[in-house]
């Protein structure tokens, strides 16, 4: 069962959220996209929120300000946390410029005001990002299913059995208390609805 929850744990990581996110919505909108932007997109997504925090936890982790990258304390938390709340937002904003709808672009803004949630609670709490990202994916395919009328329900309904299986997997693992990961999926679906709808 330990082996099972990691390998959840790893599979739903929260790193891979926005590239995910972003494929879902190139895939779903009623727009023409080139192939060419397709990939400068995709690149540009996993480069801000995944590659380059991760060079900088990293170096982090060299300079000894923060033990490892698996981060299972609050407090190494919140340099990396920082990183990619910045990232996230720079990336949106670049995308913002580009020639595409602009939900993607509100999409990762959304995803980089769920992290400032999740470090706004780091003295308190140590938030799930899993649950975070989970959400913020449930919160996308209601926006898509709603803004563009298409019927998503099974994708929603297995999406909130895939959240329910990641939450379990970190209550296993002992990596979050039950009020945790319920905290950490209503904001991820909390400030991604915000974004996208508002």
């Amino acid at each position: 069962m330990r082996t099972t929850s990691q390998l959840i744990s790893y599979l739903f990581h929260p790193a891979i959220v926005p590239a995910f996110g972003i494929l879902l919505i190139i895939k779903g909108l009623p727009h023409y996209i080139e192939p060419s932007l397709f990939l400068y997109i995709i690149g540009m997504v996993i480069l801000g929120t995944y590659v380059f925090p991760l060079i900088l936890a990293y170096l982090l982790v060299k300079l000894k300000l923060i033990p490892n990258l698996t981060m299972e304390n609050a407090k190494d938390r919140r340099l990396p946390f920082l990183i990619s709340i910045v990232f996230f937002f720079m990336t949106a904003q670049a995308m913002s410029n580009l020639p595409i709808p602009n939900e993607p672009a509100r999409f990762i803004f959304g995803g980089g005001l769920s992290i400032l949630v999740l470090w706004i609670f780091l003295p308190f709490k140590k938030v799930s990002a899993h649950l975070a990202g989970m959400g913020g994916i449930t919160a996308l395919l209601v926006y898509m299913s709603i803004t563009y009328s298409q019927n998503y329900l099974l994708l929603i309904s297995i999406q909130v059995i895939l959240a329910g299986m990641v939450a379990s997997a970190r209550l296993f693992l002992k990596a979050h208390t039950p009020l945790e990961v319920a905290l950490g999926f209503l904001v991820g679906i909390s400030c991604t609805s915000a974004a996208l709808f508002y």
